[in-house]
């Protein structure tokens, strides 16, 4: 015989069926409690490195041609046959030794070099969302009643979630 758990039998009292309200009014030493445990997934988050990015610049050298214009003198000595009498002015240095310097230049090349800024990179970091699901195996206890069929139909309440 099944009876609601207001009004018929919620437990045996000192030998005697009680009512859930006559149950509530027991003192608390002679109530009985089983307590059911489950575990919660609970995900935190830490920071850790992931890998890292190396930007690194080398020194590459390569051989380079410019082509310049440079510009030197060159003399021209032109021997002509002439036939005329020696002057006063020159007949004092004739018949002597005499070497005439002529300077002759040239343009060269002088290279220097320049260190310019060519390029510039820059480096910068941002964080990035992304949304992941993350499972794992939970436990929790269930309660089995046995015993007086009365009992069992009162006490099979289902769990709250």
């Amino acid at each position: 015989m099944a009876t609601s758990p207001s009004t018929g039998a919620y437990g045996t009292y000192q030998e005697r069926d009680i009512t859930r309200a006559e149950y509530d009014l027991l003192p608390e030493a002679d109530r009985m409690r089983v307590q059911l445990i489950e575990e919660t997934l609970r995900v935190d988050k830490e920071m850790r490195q992931s890998g890292e990015v190396e930007v690194s610049k080398r020194v590459v050298s390569e051989q380079v041609q410019v082509p310049v214009t440079l510009r030197h003198e060159e003399v021209t000595v032109t021997r002509r046959a002439v036939d005329r009498p020696v002057d006063a002015a020159t007949a004092g240095a004739a018949f002597r030794d005499e070497t005439i310097t002529v300077p002759v230049h040239e343009e060269v090349a002088v290279v220097t070099k320049q260190a310019r800024v060519a390029e510039e990179v820059e480096i910068e970091k941002r964080a990035v969302s992304q949304q992941q699901t993350v499972s794992d195996t939970v436990r929790h206890e269930e309660l089995d009643v046995r015993g007086n069929p009365e009992a069992q139909a009162q006490a099979s309440t289902k769990r709250n979630r």
